[in-house]
């Protein structure tokens, strides 16, 4: 079964091609105020911009509206291997 059809005409994902996929970028945030403690998230958008509306928008939805700057999200470098550990756990 062809998953790309379905998943397409589920439009759970934007009709892109192979030849047209932008590359996009991704960040991660580990001081946004969460509901008891900081929070920390991962992002990946077109740019630093459109980032911050999709955080800011999905803060609202939950309750914890607040503004994001651009210097709180940390680029998560891509070419290489990485890793990250967003929070470990201790308070």
């Amino acid at each position: 079964m062809d998953y790309r059809l379905l998943l397409s005409a589920l439009d759970l994902f934007p009709n892109r091609t192979e030849r047209n996929l932008q590359e996009m970028k991704t960040w991660t945030c580990n001081n946004f105020n969460g509901y008891n403690y900081y929070g920390s998230l991962v992002v990946t958008a077109d740019n630093v911009q459109l980032a911050i509306t999709m955080i800011e928008t999905q803060l609202i939805q939950m309750g914890l509206q607040q503004t994001i700057k651009p210097e709180q999200l940390v680029p998560l470098p891509t070419h290489h291997r990485h890793v990250r550990i967003l929070w470990n756990g201790e308070h």
